[in-house]
């Protein structure tokens, strides 16, 4: 009867030690896989920064490369002026010429779209696609929503109807 006990009690504490030490493991486990994903989830937030202001130094670099002169804007306001026709179409054909050398600059650094609008949404000139214009994009590109009706920068990625951006 006292063998009995005693592997009773061999058995009991086999039991809770084998408890213990999984559960041990099991936590340490659990504590390195956080610990993984905290590192790779901070590594893919410090690749995500750095494309987005690689982006932003790039756009802005482009917009200021472009809009340096005042001729850019003097040319889109006397198209906007003109009204629908040929003269806006002269216009724009000659802000195209004006705006390709440095496009082709932008696209050899992946930047693919330039894109001109009015204060009202609508598209003048798509660089990228220079026959596709007059389309509205209110409703479609938020961000040009709202830079035309606040009147400030804005930044960021969305969806077109074809292109994101």
């Amino acid at each position: 009867m006292k063998l009995m006990l005693k592997r009773r009690w061999i058995v009991f504490f086999l039991v809770v030690g084998w408890l213990l030490v999984s559960s041990i493991i099991w936590f340490r486990f659990h504590v390195i896989q956080q610990n993984i994903l905290s590192d790779g989830l901070k590594h893919l937030e410090h690749e995500y920064l750095s494309v987005v202001n690689g982006y932003r130094r790039l756009a802005t670099y482009g917009f200021n490369r472009v809009t340096q002169t005042g001729e850019l804007a003097g040319q889109v306001g006397l198209a906007l002026d003109a009204g629908p026709g040929k003269e806006r179409n002269r216009i724009r054909g000659q802000i195209l010429a004006m705006l390709s050398p440095d496009y082709q600059d932008l696209t050899a650094l992946h930047f693919r779209q330039v894109h001109i609008h009015f204060p009202d949404s609508v598209s003048f000139l798509r660089v990228h696609r220079p026959d596709r214009y007059g389309d509205s994009l209110a409703g479609i590109r938020y961000t040009v929503d709202d830079c035309n009706r606040e009147k400030r920068f804005v930044e960021g990625f969305e969806e077109g109807r074809a292109f994101n951006g």
